[in-house]
């Protein structure tokens, strides 16, 4: 994922979210593994916490990793695993 965020990186039409679930640690336990995992691993997008399983309950995400593709009028074009995101992102957009 760090190569396609790079690609789109002044993109002002493509906005990447990065979610941590189904962790069933704290708020504090989840920021530090997930700070260790980005500095080990180079990557430069943001991570946020679903301590409450929010996101995994509004999306029924049954699974993780799960990509969610969102088009510029909120609706899910794509929820799933594909191995072609860009793809997925310019048809998204269009």
């Amino acid at each position: 994922m760090q190569k396609v965020v790079n690609k789109y990186k002044d993109d002002k039409e493509v906005v990447f979210l990065f979610i941590d679930v189904w962790e069933n640690k704290s708020f504090r336990k989840m920021q530090q593994a997930g700070a260790r995992l980005m500095k080990e691993k180079s990557y430069s997008f943001n991570v946020l916490f679903d301590v409450d399983n929010k996101v995994v309950n509004d999306y029924k995400v049954e699974g993780i990793p799960v990509r969610v593709v969102i088009d510029k009028k909120g609706s899910i074009v794509n929820m799933g695993n594909s191995s072609n995101v860009e793809l997925e992102i310019e048809n998204a957009k269009n």
